[in-house]
C-alpha cells in the first residue's frame, strides 16, 4: 500500500483545519510573508490546489512543488496541546521545504524501487524532516525550532522509540547540550546531595 499517494509528502492532520475551504488573499498573502521570512523560493508553493483543498500541506517530490492548503494554520479551536498541532505556518513550511525537499533524490530512488519500498522509514523520515528544519531553516524562533523538535520527537514516540538527541538540537530545545553545564539545578536534586542551590552554581 503507498502510504504517500500522490507522491506527496504529508505535513500533519491532528486537530489543524482540514475542513477544505481555500484561503483567502489575505492568508495567501502572509504565507508569502513567512515563507520569504524563511528565504524560501515561493515559486516552489502552490495554493489553492483542487486536488490538495482537502488534504494536509505537502511536499510533492515528483513535481517538486509544496501544496499548501488550510491546515497550514495551527489549531485554534480544539486547544490542543499536541506538537504537530501547535506549529506555527513557517514552522509548517520550513517541514516542507528544509525538512522534505532536501531528499527528493531518496523519494525518486524509491519510488523506482517499487510501492512498499522506503529507504527512511516513514515515521524516521517524518523525524527527519522536523529535526532538519529546526536544525537548518533560517530565521524561525526559538519556540518554532523547539515546537519542530517536540513534533519530531513525537514520531518516535507514536512508534514507542525514545530518541537520544544530538548535541546541536539539545541546545535548541533545551538552551545547553549534553557537556555544557544547565542554566538551572532541580531543588530535589540539590536536597539529596545536600547541598543548596547557591552551593552548586558557585
Amino acid at each position: 500500500m503507498n502510504i504517500y499517494p500522490n507522491n506527496d509528502r504529508y505535513m500533519a492532520n491532528g486537530m489543524r483545519d482540514t475542513s477544505g475551504t481555500p484561503l483567502t488573499d489575505d492568508e495567501i498573502q502572509f504565507v508569502l510573508k513567512e515563507i520569504e521570512r524563511i528565504e524560501a523560493d515561493p515559486d516552489i508553493f502552490i495554493f489553492n490546489d483542487p486536488g490538495h483543498l482537502s488534504a494536509s500541506t505537502c511536499y510533492n517530490f515528483a513535481e517538486d512543488r509544496i501544496y499548501v492548503s488550510r491546515n497550514v494554520f495551527p489549531d485554534e479551536k480544539y486547544s490542543t496541546t499536541h506538537p504537530r498541532d501547535k506549529l506555527s505556518v513557517a514552522a509548517v513550511l520550513a517541514h516542507e521545504y528544509y525538512g522534505h525537499r532536501p531528499f527528493r533524490d531518496e523519494y525518486l530512488y524509491d519510488e523506482k524501487m517499487g510501492e512498499d519500498y522506503f529507504t527512511t522509514p516513514r515515521w524516521r523520515d517524518e523525524f527527519r524532516a522536523s529535526s532538519s528544519a529546526a536544525e537548518f531553516a533560517p530565521n524561525l524562533t526559538d519556540r518554532e525550532r523547539a515546537d519542530l523538535i517536540n513534533d519530531a520527537l513525537s514520531r518516535a514516540a507514536e512508534k514507542g522509540i525514545v530518541i537520544e538527541l544530538g548535541d546541536n538540537l539539545k541546545r535548541i530545545l533545551y538552551g545547553h547540550s549534553h557537556h555544557e553545564k544547565p542554566v538551572s539545578f532541580p531543588f530535589e536534586c540539590a536536597k539529596r546531595n545536600n547541598n543548596s542551590i547557591d552551593d552548586f552554581e558557585r
